[in-house]
């Protein structure tokens, strides 16, 4: 049996950035469900399946923050990663499960987020087995 892609749901407000970083993400092996400048985030986030959650450094870190807050009360099991601009650590990044500078690089991004969609994986596994159990 085939294990379909993590569905990432991916937020940014620069169409130019948002583009690339979704297609080095599809590249690496995600399924991508774009949101562009948060509109329909909470609804896509409530209604599909997410993996996780990417957050771009374009998106006005107020509108970041209270994404991130509704995010977390709407299923607070899904692991969120906000990329911040550089010298920029606010409130959502310390909230967030991972966090990388804008200048990091795609290869970080990759493996940053691939380690929160590997532990969200392994938490499922646990959880699945446990209640098999019971």
């Amino acid at each position: 049996m085939t294990q379909s892609p993590p569905r990432i749901l991916s937020i940014s407000s620069d169409i130019a950035v948002f583009d690339s970083r979704n297609r080095v993400l599809e590249s690496a092996g995600f399924q991508i469900v774009p949101c562009y400048r948060g509109v329909g985030a909470i609804e896509k986030f409530t209604i599909e399946s997410i993996d996780a959650v990417v957050l771009g450094d374009s998106v006005p870190t107020s509108l970041r923050l209270s994404l991130l807050k509704a995010f977390r009360s709407t299923k607070p099991n899904i692991p969120i990663m906000v990329v911040y601009p550089v010298g920029e650590v606010t409130e959502d990044v310390l909230l967030a499960d991972a966090a990388n500078a804008s200048l990091d690089g795609p290869a970080e991004l990759i493996r940053t987020l691939s380690a929160l969609v590997r532990k969200r994986s392994q938490v499922k596994a646990v959880a699945k087995a446990a209640s098999n159990a019971g």
